[in-house]
């Protein structure tokens, strides 16, 4: 879904850094009102939500087949949860940058390390190509992932990942712009390298189990694991598996927590609390958090249809993102007209509820993402525009290089993070 949207990120980069907000919470009031704000926070908290019960549920059916069933997805999940809640609340970002730096080794061993031990369970590759139809080898199948698919998975990439609430932070962290680009764009790349070890180990995997089908195919990794690897690899495998989701999780449970202190409990309460009574906030928060990914985890069918549901709703804000940020005009009006538009178009097209017209997920996106854009610009042309002096503030901070931000001083502007 992101693959072509990676070099996008040498453009985006910039854009964050310069903005100087701690959270995308922070973009949306600043560029259209607290309302929005609050609303854009509520989308991220779902997001974190979503995204941690897909990787705790991803993980627990991978090692439950690992196991053969003996040990349950459950159990699993659980077990992960209460280990990285450990500590994640003790040891707080610093434990999240030393977990990041050994999970990055560990997501190469994973990923590549199933590929030479199935080629030879195969009979190589020419064994294995002889077992499958040519479209397996194909970048374009002829169904599930069509051309006209995969152009608007990457439509809608482009569209909403540039609101996926993490990513304010990995722009801003970046010293300078060129280290905001070049970290995040080829850092990103790396990511994308290593997925093509999980594509041909799914390849590899139709070919050794054709009994898998559309129903249990999210077991296909563990099985490999289980019947392919000799113990001492099986056990380094799942220790990898497990190191690769640990520094996700504490990375969308810090976020989702800055989310609900600075977005959330700063706007809402009446009182002045200081540093440390907004870290312990933080960190009770982000056990509700957490244990909000659990239940998900535990009741979503599979992983695909919790990512169909997560690309939906990020791409209903990312509209209002590259308009506030492209064009002068946009306004609260448009982007209220737009959410409700992309929301009933996803409603009323989708499989979700009986009176849905089932539409794939590809024809959806074709619909919302027009629709959304076209509602956003022309309510915003009918309605009054934002206030002069908050546009002048947010158009400075985006043409003000890193470096420079005595210009914004000299004009009277402050900056939520100056760095």
């Amino acid at each position: 879904m992101y693959l072509f949207v990676t070099p996008f990120f040498w453009l985006l980069g910039p854009i964050y850094r310069r903005l100087r907000y701690v959270t995308t919470g922070d973009f949306f009031e600043e560029r259209y009102g607290s309302k929005h704000g609050v609303a854009y926070s509520i989308m991220a908290l779902c997001y974190y939500l979503m995204d941690i019960g897909l990787i705790l549920k991803g993980t627990g059916t991978a090692i439950e087949s690992v196991t053969g069933g003996v040990i349950p997805s459950a159990a699993i999940i659980i077990f992960i949860t209460i280990f990285f809640l450990a500590y994640s609340v003790v040891g707080g970002l610093v434990s999240a940058l030393m977990v990041n730096l050994i999970q990055g080794f560990f997501i190469l061993i994973f990923s590549f390390m199933l590929i030479p031990f199935a080629l030879d369970a195969g009979g190589g590759l020419a064994a294995i190509k002889s077992r499958l139809p040519e479209h397996m080898f194909s970048f374009v199948a002829p169904t599930e992932a069509t051309l006209l698919f995969i152009f608007m998975i990457v439509l809608n990439g482009l569209v909403g990942i540039v609101v996926q609430p993490h990513h304010m932070a990995i722009g801003g962290a970046g010293k300078s712009e060129k280290n905001c680009r070049s970290g995040w764009t080829f850092g990103t790349f790396t990511k994308r390298f290593v997925t093509l070890g999980w594509a041909f180990i799914g390849v590899l995997a139709a070919a050794l189990y054709p009994g898998l089908t559309s129903s249990n195919r999210e077991n296909a990794f563990g099985i490999m694991v289980a019947n392919l690897l000799p113990s001492g690899l099986l056990g380094l495998m799942v220790a990898a598996m497990i190191a690769a989701i640990l520094a996700v999780l504490h990375n969308y449970m810090v976020g989702g927590s800055a989310i609900i202190t600075r977005n959330f409990f700063r706007k809402f309460s009446k009182k002045d609390f200081d540093i440390k009574h907004e870290l312990k906030i933080a960190r009770i928060s982000s056990i509700f958090l957490v244990t909000g990914g659990v239940v998900i985890a535990l009741i979503i069918p599979s992983v695909i249809d919790g990512l169909k549901i997560v690309l939906h709703f990020t791409a209903f804000f990312g509209i209002g993102f590259w308009l506030a940020v492209m064009w002068r005009r946009a306004n609260r009006y448009g982007l209220w007209a737009s959410l409700f538009v992309t929301s009933l178009c996803t409603i009323l097209t989708g499989p979700y509820f009986s009176f849905g017209l089932g539409w794939t997920t590809e024809y959806q996106i074709a619909l919302y993402i027009p629709a959304g854009f076209i509602t956003m610009i022309v309510v915003s042309l009918l309605t009054k525009s934002e206030p002069s002096e908050k546009l002048d503030k947010f158009y400075a901070l985006l043409h003000t290089p890193v470096g420079e931000e005595y210009k914004l001083k000299e004009k009277g502007y402050d900056m939520i993070f100056e760095g």
